[in-house]
């Protein structure tokens, strides 16, 4: 087991934090907004005291996560002693770290930041949609949710400088702004720390968690769906030979470690955390498909080269829109139909709307623009569609 405290002290010390400052006071001061920073009722929450994480908000929502009674009990022990960090710098990602006997979870603000401009598309997205369901679907479509995204993209893929979320790209319908999406841009964020305490469960950074088994549990469930071979039978993309040691498909097994450190952080994400139940659920699926859309378009991570440890984004959340109904499939349904396969259809229609503009903005020559029919055969799949030109 790790020992929360160091951990804390590493993560601040390597990201310019105090051990009795908020990650708010650092945002403040490199905006130098010197009127909030000397604001005297703003003193005590400048001050608080990290715990769990640096930033309030995570904290309260880990806090909650562990005192969760549809966790794990056996986990929590070991959860309680990975510290999860808010960064002001480096790129649009997450990461979870291990080194003698301190660990921790790093997620990018730029990423979170990002996210809220995908949480309002789609938003947007699903307005017109609903509003337009039998006018001209090319009218539909020309509805200008992703223009705003795509001008955006290069200033938050740059490492070296912080942008938030323009007020225009966290405005929705009716009114809703980035006040009305915060929480569901807090389910995002849990996503991303539970993607890495998935990590760090799954034993892929330590030895400590092989005993909780959890590879075997989600095996099981890929089998239920008929996906076992997309995760656990991958074609490796190189061999890398090790000292003494035969030659190991390592591509591979990195590609299986993320695909499951996705299935296990959506499962911990849609934990109530003391919420509704239900509202847990939808947030929870809404804000990990928006997270791993943001981070796929924002650097071009739909479709990742060869040699590459990871498994493309595409590919992710294919497998995560097909194990929903499946995941949830017990809730929640209110007697009026499966609400989960229904939000599971908007997701995917959203993804390859998302995924079709993102590609045809970027390669025009390749990649037409989305259409309403491959939009329908999204809804109907309930997954990613690509369309190429013939």
């Amino acid at each position: 087991m790790w020992d929360l405290k160091a951990g804390r002290n590493q993560f601040l010390g390597s990201h310019q934090g105090m051990p009795d400052r908020s990650f708010w006071y650092y945002v403040l001061k490199r905006a130098n907004d010197t009127k909030r920073l000397n604001d005297p009722s703003l003193q005590a929450a400048l001050r608080w005291s990290p715990h769990y994480s640096n930033c309030p908000q995570l904290d309260h929502e880990i806090t909650a996560l562990l005192a969760d009674r549809e966790v794990n009990k056996s986990w929590k022990g070991f959860l309680r002693s990975i510290f999860v960090g808010r960064t002001l710098g480096g790129e649009i990602n997450a990461k979870a770290k291990q080194r003698s006997g301190k660990a921790w979870v790093g997620v990018s603000f730029q990423y979170s930041s990002a996210i809220m401009a995908y949480v309002a598309a789609y938003d947007k997205w699903r307005a017109v949609m609903s509003a337009n369901s039998g006018a001209d679907p090319k009218k539909v479509l020309d509805a200008d949710i992703f223009s705003g995204i795509a001008t955006s993209r290069p200033f938050w893929a740059d490492p070296s400088a912080f942008v938030g979320t323009h007020p225009s790209l966290s405005r929705g319908p009716d009114g809703r702004d980035e006040n009305d999406y915060e929480r569901l841009v807090t389910y995002a964020d849990m996503f991303l720390v539970c993607h890495e305490y998935g990590h760090h469960l799954l034993g892929h950074t330590n030895k400590f968690a092989k005993k909780f088994k959890i590879e075997e549990d989600l095996r099981n469930l890929l089998k239920k769906r008929g996906l076992e071979a997309v995760v656990f039978r991958r074609t490796p993309s190189r061999k890398e030979p090790r000292a003494n040691a035969k030659a190991i498909d390592t591509p591979a097994v990195s590609q299986k470690e993320e695909f499951l450190a996705d299935i296990l952080g959506l499962q911990l994400a849609s934990k109530s955390r003391g919420a509704d139940r239900t509202a847990a659920v939808y947030f929870a699926m809404i804000g990990t498909i928006c997270a791993l859309l943001a981070e796929a378009d924002i650097m071009d991570h739909w479709f990742l080269d060869s040699l590459d440890t990871h498994p493309s984004t595409f590919e992710r959340i294919g497998l995560l829109l097909n194990l929903m109904p499946t995941l949830f499939h017990s809730y929640p349904t209110h007697g009026i139909g499966d609400s989960v396969k229904q939000l599971t259809q908007q997701l995917a229609g959203f993804s390859t709307a998302c995924f079709q503009y993102s590609m045809c903005s970027r390669y025009p020559d390749f990649y037409p623009a989305p259409t309403m029919g491959q939009i329908l055969q999204a809804f109907n799949e309930k997954t990613l569609v690509r369309a190429v030109f013939e």
